[in-house]
């Protein structure tokens, strides 16, 4: 696998929207520094596991994390988190493809944000049973969002000669498109080829 551009590495199916950046160097730089590295990393530890896949509901509440237009906590470093509930399974291919709806606010920015399901105060185990805590696991990557176009009358009223003009402006169905959390490992398993879990 050669790098796209310096330490960004494409995924190995060109049809699939994700990358992978090498960010060893610049951590090492910081590291060296003295300074401290909060940093949080999600791995494939953080999948479901094949016992809590047959439970995964058709619709279960997710957490979204990312930067939305942009916006983020630039005074504590942090990114933004939503809430929201699966569109279509999150296990199941949308349209044949290895992606689900979301249905949460995204807007450009919000690519690449990782998505959890996520269950609070109570989570279900796989016998049904409830318990206290949290449970989160890592089902998706947001890639897009379903967007519809609005057509509206323009009026141009200090030229009476003026053509009328109707602009197409895209307006979000707060529906986000979410690739297949698992699509990660075939990135793993071209930096960690002998990993026994990728």
């Amino acid at each position: 696998m050669l790098p796209l551009n310096g330490n960004t590495y494409l995924h190995p199916n060109p049809n699939i929207d994700l990358c992978a950046i090498d960010v060893t160097i610049p951590v090492g730089q910081v590291l060296q520094t003295g300074a401290q590295l909060r940093s949080m990393f999600i791995d494939s530890s953080w999948l479901p596991e094949p016992e809590a896949r047959p439970i995964i509901r058709d619709v279960e509440q997710v957490l979204v994390v990312g930067y939305p237009r942009g916006l983020w906590d630039s005074h504590n470093n942090m990114p933004i988190a939503r809430l929201g509930i699966t569109a279509t399974h999150p296990l199941a291919h949308y349209q044949n493809k290895r992606e689900f709806l979301v249905d949460v606010a995204a807007f450009p920015g919000s690519s690449g944000s990782p998505v959890f399901t996520y269950e609070a105060p109570m989570f279900r185990q796989g016998d049904g049973a409830y318990t206290p805590g949290t449970k989160v696991q890592f089902v998706g990557v947001v890639w897009g969002v379903v967007e519809w176009n609005v057509e509206g009358e323009l009026k141009v009223v200090e030229i009476p000669s003026a053509l009328k003009q109707v602009p197409v402006v895209s307006s979000s169905l707060s529906l986000a498109i979410a690739l297949h959390a698992d699509a990660t490992l075939e990135l793993d398993a071209q930096f960690f080829p002998d990993r026994r879990d990728v």
